[in-house]
């Protein structure tokens, strides 16, 4: 049984476990809270939001389903996880259409985003301050064997004048308001999780020791 199939078999039977930047449409969310590494240079930061290429969910008005499906989604995504992957960070519940999981490499973090209006998930890698935005750089320029460790195609948005850059790898998810559509979101964003945390995060460590030593 594969483990897309087995996840929603084991949930049939009441298994439980306890615990846009780069596309017009990305809507901008304040960003609270999140790992220690994410340090008071975080390229998150509130003045930065209307900077970048999003546009408000106008079609939501932030109304309160919206936040709910949010957190359902996220909600289901961490049993998922859980289930199929469970080395893998826990992914928080939250209202928010963005979540923060731990990079473990200084400057640079995880993020994923469930973009509801434009039926879209997407995984990114934020690189900020120096050295890793000499790593961004190095990526940006030479993506194939990145693309290959992901298993998919990275999209980069950048500023040389912030020193801060971003890549994104994403699906479109038809229907992406029916929960009928989030298996195939969670299966799509647990293999590329895997990919990320097994494949490209260690590369990431490498890449940023190579620099500092430069």
């Amino acid at each position: 049984m594969d483990k897309t199939l087995s996840f929603f078999a084991l949930k049939a039977i009441g298994f439980t476990r306890e615990p846009e930047w780069f596309r017009a449409g990305r809507a901008a969310e304040a960003y609270d809270e999140g790992p220690e590494e994410w340090d008071g240079e975080e390229p998150l930061e509130e003045e930065d939001q209307e900077g970048r290429n999003r546009s408000s969910e106008e079609g939501d008005n932030g109304t309160p389903a919206r936040y709910q499906v949010r957190q359902r989604f996220w909600s289901g995504l961490n049993e998922y996880l859980r289930a199929t992957f469970p080395d893998l960070p826990e992914v928080e519940s939250r209202a928010s259409a963005s979540i923060r999981v731990p990079s473990d490499v200084q400057h640079i973090g995880f993020e994923l985003y469930f973009g509801l209006r434009d039926s879209y998930v997407d995984i990114d890698v934020c690189f900020w301050r120096e050295p890793s935005f000499r790593v961004w750089e190095s990526i940006k320029a030479a993506p194939g064997g990145w693309n290959n460790l992901i298993g998919g195609t990275w999209d980069f948005e950048g500023s040389p004048e912030r020193q801060r850059g971003y890549m994104s790898v994403w699906r479109e998810i038809p229907n992406l308001r029916n929960e009928l559509s989030w298996p195939e979101a969670y299966s799509w964003m647990s293999e590329r999780l895997s990919a990320l945390y097994e494949k490209v995060a260690p590369r990431l460590r490498e890449e940023m020791d190579q620099v500092r030593g430069e």
